[in-house]
């Protein structure tokens, strides 16, 4: 069958599936509009020609433009969903892994046919390419050749300036690090990149780890050196975006020569300083060297550094280092007298947007020797005690001028009292320190110290992943652990300085690699140092092993461990003889740790230490200990690439795990229990390729006592305890383990798709899938209802929802209007060993039991529950509410009701409380009380089960969003789980000690101070502010909503806004979802009725998730734009914005008209509410509003809380707090 036949056989299937889904969503005539809309017309017409065609019911005035997107976006949603499961259920969906198993034929012949066509248009491609390249190849060698015979000066010779030459070489050489095919796959792939941004994630994701070809490198670089710039122009077109940044550039440096009054942007007034520092850094570095005498690259490095300079004024000489990795990535063939201007524009941009800040880069440094110390303190200390030993330095080697000027600012901030004068002693205080090294690593972008290829592979990583802080650092530590060898042999400060400044240049590239995603996917930094394969002993011993073949072509697929159970039995026989008195009397089941480790022969490709403990389910003693524990965490292994290890790998080679068990009760104290060999792999063909899989399987195997051999391949795969094991009927005793190998592509699928069902159905309004809140069921039977003589039954069932800053509770309360006398309070307190959150009381009172008489029929009961409040330890009140007892005809309201609780009283007069009057005053969020009153019976009757829909709880049903703080409240594993647990934590903090049987009594007295009637007191209610405490997987819901009294004529007023990290949080790392503290967000939407000195904006509140951290706060910064709106003349497009002389519209210190910082956090709490802060004028700075106050005065000073804020330049904002102050100052008449 032909190709095209295939594809529309698959198509055809596909649609009538597709349509066959589809039509239960076509009853509602909006939704169908909108699925008839994204389906398109031919579709349309094809399968639901007999349903009506409404497009005006997704028009205004039927449909808003919001209410229009979120329907458009569900309804997308669902039909990807729809389509996904259509194709699967035809067998036609392709695995993201590209197993084919279980594929339709027609469907694996269309992939078969689409593979081969593409591999034979690729070869046709590349073999295209390379006779033109052989063809182009000469020609470039003759013309280089005619150059060179036509310079007169073969060696190397300075010009005198920077413009003294303009001779530019036709081509410059660099190292091959790819081959001319994968540069072209390359370029496919940017086409590919180009056409859909939504594969970007997907396709870094692939590539994290690997060197780019040079075509992709360079448009990815770019890419992402245009992302800002691309997010203030508010278009993802790269074009576009390229050619007005260059223009802006264009138009700054032209400004700047006209004011320095120059000739050329390539040469500055301090062009002679820079070329002498470029041919310095050239000569000095090693990765650089080879290029020191190429007059082109000193003579761009020069003029490229000059137009920055022109353009900005910056210049500093680790720039050189900055600038080399561009130079590499977007050189010319032939290049042109404007690749400096545009070099300099990207350095900008690259200075701007990515590179770290020294801050940030000192802060880094900090965590890798912290990290070090942790993970090999060997190293550490060696490091440590040997660079103070005879030290002798350079203080060209640690920037020392960038240094002392960020410590000055540094000491500006944070003055010391003794008045030590900082720079001088700079060198004495920091020199003899490792950290200095890695500060020069990162603060040079390692180009100092690893060779060029390296450079690449580090600089790829940083591109693809944002420049994240976490990539350098795991760098910075890889190469810190592959030179441990050379280190431990260095025993003064300058053989350990030369390790640190010129050994990372010797190192492989795949040796960096392989141990960056190590360290990446978790691994333990101990186990790098044996990566470096320059070690002699390293090599020796492979050597007299491992036969030199290469690697073959079939690929190790991501692989995963999970639910690890190991049975563990005591004494194991190998374990060392000197333990067996000590260690065995005093065994802590929690340290033991599983280290899963995946060989490919005899090479150890990737190993990962649990980082848990584990839970101990039971032990045994008797002749043997016996104890089973249970490893609640997952080890997963996503690269796996044996071409690392040419060098040492069989082709006939099969992967395999190795799980080992160790016994580890301190840092350098640890022992090999016991290991096994695992099968985790099988062997597929995916794509006419052959492949090792994950052999999703659940197994359980023995322990081999003792440490692992050396040449683990020459070991059997552990015995299965259900397999035929030669000591079968003994084996039962011995040490083995349960584990359950899984593919962790297949399980991040299915994740996914759960996800999407839970958002789908959370957005759903009815019915709602959460035992939160189920609506009352009207098959419920209930008993007759009796008149207002008879007896009947109160009963308190239960508290759904507790707030987070409530402990202990208890339900009082009384009739209103009842006509009887002497009725008692009502006093109920829960079950301790009831859900905390939703606790149980098994509380019955029998109403008019004795001598029974007529009530009146406005019988109201009025309830009230009490709490300790969490923060303040004092008895508060919870919330109150109020239910009608009898109905108009004087019958008794039969029933379970859901009662929502109000923190407000409407009166404090009982006659005037009625259950209507509760109505205005505002419910607790969540919070409800369930309650029953029936017929009096002898034998009270036993709560039903919330979940049958007997309580009528259409009074309690929640919002959207109660139901998320409900589903918060359900995810919370932080609070006590009952409330007996809550009370003994209550103990824990007011210091209190009483025995398990006085609790209860405990628990009334606690409570006492609020054992009293409603109608006679109002007590303080809890603070509602607090009721639910800052999880930053809900983050924080903020909204700008307007500015008053600016001083403005005729500015477009934008507001903008961005989280300040507060101290403790300042150096924590990005969480998942990229949530960290300094997310922004922009005021895009405005109130045109507003006016122009109150701008009002309408934008809908956005959500963040900062750090929880006191000293946090929201810095929100006004910008006026002078900008006009000019329509097209023809009315036919859209007009263009500009400002009011018709230039591009720019931001300038001077459109920046204030700025205000507003708090975040109270405690645990956010600090909710509006809130209405005093703008301050122009732009956040310490160094204008801080002086010092002279000594004989400070006793006359206000100290109120203040705020360390980083700014973007790296300096330190501080903001002071002044509200109390503000109370008192006295008001002066004008």
């Amino acid at each position: 069958m032909h190709k095209q036949n295939f594809v529309q056989h698959v198509l055809d299937k596909l649609e009538v599936a597709l349509a066959a889904k589809l039509r239960n969503r076509l009853q509602d005539p909006r939704e169908r509009q909108m699925v008839f809309q994204l389906l398109g017309q031919h579709f349309v017409q094809r399968y639901f020609r007999d349903y009506p065609n409404q497009p005006s019911l997704l028009s205004s005035p039927n449909l808003s433009s919001i209410v229009r997107k979120k329907v458009q976006e569900d309804t997308w949603v669902w039909l990807q969903e729809q389509r996904s499961q259509a194709a699967i259920s035809l067998h036609c969906q392709l695995q993201s892994d590209g197993d084919m198993e279980g594929l339709a034929p027609e469907m694996l012949s269309f992939v078969n046919d689409t593979y081969s066509l593409v591999t034979t248009e690729m070869e046709r491609h590349l073999a295209t390419l390379e006779a033109k390249r052989k063809v182009l190849d000469l020609t470039e060698d003759q013309i280089t050749t005619a150059w060179f015979s036509s310079c007169t000066v073969l060696t190397r010779k300075r010009p005198k300036s920077v413009e003294s030459q303009n001779n530019i070489c036709p081509k410059l050489s660099f190292p091959a690090l790819n081959c001319p095919d994968s540069d072209i796959l390359g370029e496919s792939l940017c086409a590919i990149l180009s056409s859909d941004h939504e594969c970007w994630p997907a396709v870094f994701e692939r590539l994290s780890g690997k060197l780019l070809p040079q075509t992709l490198r360079r448009f990815i670089w770019i890419e992402k050196l245009l992302k800002c710039e691309k997010k203030m122009k508010r278009t993802n077109v790269r074009r576009s975006v390229e050619k007005e940044v260059r223009e802006k550039f264009g138009r700054t440096v032209a400004h700047r020569l006209a004011e320095l009054k120059l000739r050329s942007a390539t040469r500055s007034p301090i062009s002679g300083l820079i070329e002498n520092a470029v041919v310095e850094v050239y000569e000095n570095t090693p990765c650089m060297h080879l290029f020191a005498t190429n007059e082109h690259m000193i003579l761009e490095t020069s003029k490229t550094l000059n137009v920055l300079y022109v353009h900005n004024g910056t210049y500093k000489p680790y720039l050189i280092h900055w600038l080399f990795p561009l130079q590499m990535a977007l050189k010319q063939n032939m290049p042109t007298a404007e690749h400096p201007y545009e070099l300099a524009m990207y350095l900008h941009f690259l200075i701007q947007h990515l590179f770290p800040s020294w801050l940030e880069i000192f802060a880094m440094a900090e965590r890798v020797m912290n990290l070090l110390e942790i993970e090999d303190n060997e190293l550490f200390a060696h490091l440590q005690h040997s660079v103070k030993k005879q030290v002798t330095f350079d203080p060209k080697d640690f920037l020392v001028e960038m240094t002392s000027q960020k410590r000055g600012e540094a000491q500006k901030v944070h003055t010391t009292s003794d008045g030590m004068d900082l720079p001088h002693s700079l060198g004495e205080e920091l020199t003899p320190s490792p950290i200095i090294f890695l500060r020069k690593w990162m603060g040079e972008g390692f180009v100092g110290i690893v060779d060029l290829p390296a450079v690449w592979l580090i600089w790829d990583q940083l591109f693809m992943q944002d420049w994240n802080q976490k990539v350098m650092e795991n760098f910075c530590v890889a190469i810190l652990m592959l030179l441990k060898n050379s280190f431990m042999a260095a025993n003064d400060y300058y053989s350990i300085r030369q390790v640190f400044l010129f050994h990372g240049y010797h190192l492989l590239t795949a040796d960096i690699q392989r141990a960056w995603i190590h360290l990446q996917q978790g691994g333990l930094a101990a186990d790098i140092p044996g990566f470096n394969r320059l070690n002699e002993r390293r090599r020796f011993s492979l050597a007299s092993v491992l036969p030199e073949v290469s690697v073959g072509s079939r690929q190790i697929l991501p692989v995963g461990v999970k639910d690890v159970l190991l049975n563990l039995v005591l004494p194991v026989s190998s374990a060392e003889k000197s333990y067996e008195q000590t260690w065995l009397n005093e065994f802590d089941p929690l340290a033991v740790k599983l280290r899963v480790s995946v060989f490919y022969g005899c090479v150890k490709l990737r190993s990962k230490m649990g980082s848990f403990q584990p839970s101990l389910l039971t032990k045994n003693k008797g002749k043997a200990t016996a104890m089973t524990l249970n490893f609640n965490e997952t080890w997963t292994f996503n690269t796996l690439d044996p071409s690392e290890f040419t060098d040492v790998a069989p082709t006939d080679a099969n992967p395999f795990m190795v799980l080992t068990v160790i016994y580890s009760r301190g840092a350098n104290d640890s022992l090999t229990l016991g290991w096994t060999k695992v099968e985790a792999f099988k062997e597929e063909t995916i794509v006419t390729r052959g492949a090792w899989a994950p052999r999703e399987t659940t197994l359980h195997l023995l322990l081999h006592p003792g440490k692992e051999p050396y040449n683990i391949v020459d070991h059997s795969i552990g015995y299965s305890i259900k397999g035929s094991h030669p000591h079968e009927e003994s084996s039962l005793s011995l040490s083995n383990v349960h584990l359950t190998v899984f593919d962790p592509l297949k399980e991040e699928e299915r994740e996914r798709s759960t996800q999407v069902r839970d958002e789908r159905g959370l957005d759903q309004e009815l019915p709602f899938p959460y035992a939160s809140w189920i609506p009352h069921n009207d098959l419920t039977v209930l008993p007759d209802s009796t008149r207002v003589d008879h007896p009947f039954d109160l009963y308190i069932d239960a508290l759904h929802y507790i707030p987070d800053n409530a402990t202990i509770t208890k339900v009082t309360g009384q009739l209103i209007n009842s006509g009887l006398d002497n009725l008692p309070d009502i006093i109920a307190f829960p079950v301790l060993n009831s859900s905390f959150r939703n606790p149980k009381f098994q509380y019955c009172m029998a109403i008019n039991l004795d001598n029974p008489k007529a009530m009146n029929s406005n019988t109201f009961l009025l309830l009230q529950v009490s709490t300790v409040d969490y923060d303040s330890a004092e008895v508060v009140v919870l919330g109150n509410c109020m239910i009608r007892v009898f109905d108009e005809e004087g019958k008794l309201n039969v029933g379970g009701f859901q009662l929502p609780l109000r923190f407000e009283m409407p009166s404090k007069k009982s006659r005037s409380l009625t259950p209507s009057a509760f109505d205005h005053c505002p419910a607790l969020s969540c919070c409800t009380l369930l309650i029953r009153l029936l017929p009096h019976t002898q034998d009270p009757v036993p709560a039903p089960s919330y979940l049958t829909g007997y309580y009528f709880s259409s009074d309690a049903k929640p919002t959207k969003s109660e139901l998320q703080i409900m589903s918060t409240f359900e995810r919370d594993s932080s609070f006590p789980k009952h409330v007996q647990d809550m009370s003994k934590q209550l103990m824990d903090k007011e210091q209190s000690r009483v025995p398990p049987d006085q609790l209860q009594d405990w628990y009334k007295e606690r409570l006492n101070a609020s054992n009293h009637s409603a109608a006679q007191h109002t007590p303080q209610s809890i603070n509602i502010h607090h009721l639910v405490r800052y999880r930053q997987e809900s983050g924080i819901r903020l909204r700008i909503a307007q500015a008053f009294g600016l001083d403005v004529d005729g500015l477009y007023i934008n507001a903008f806004a961005r989280i300040l990290k507060g101290t403790s949080s300042m150096h924590l790392p990005e969480l998942p979802g990229r949530w960290r503290g300094d997310e922004k967000f922009l005021t895009r939407q405005h109130d045109f009725s507003s006016l122009l000195k109150s701008p009002r904006w309408t934008d809908p509140s956005v959500v963040l998730h900062p750090y929880l951290d006191e000293h946090s706060v929201l810095l929100v910064q006004l910008f006026g734009i002078d900008a006009v709106y000019i329509p097209d003349p023809s009315g036919q497009r859209v007009g263009i914005v500009t400002s009011r002389s018709g230039q591009d519209v720019e931001l300038y210190t001077q459109t920046q008209l204030g700025w205000t910082a507003v708090p975040l956090f109270d405690r645990q709490y956010v600090k909710s509410g509006i809130h209405s802060a005093p703008l301050f004028q122009g732009v956040p700075s310490a160094s204008s509003a801080i002086q010092s106050v002279p000594q004989q005065e400070r006793h006359q000073c206000f100290y109120s809380k203040y705020f360390l804020i980083p700014e973007k330049t790296g300096d330190l904002c501080c903001i002071l707090d002044f509200r109390n102050l503000n109370l008192l100052l006295h008001r002066e008449e004008f």
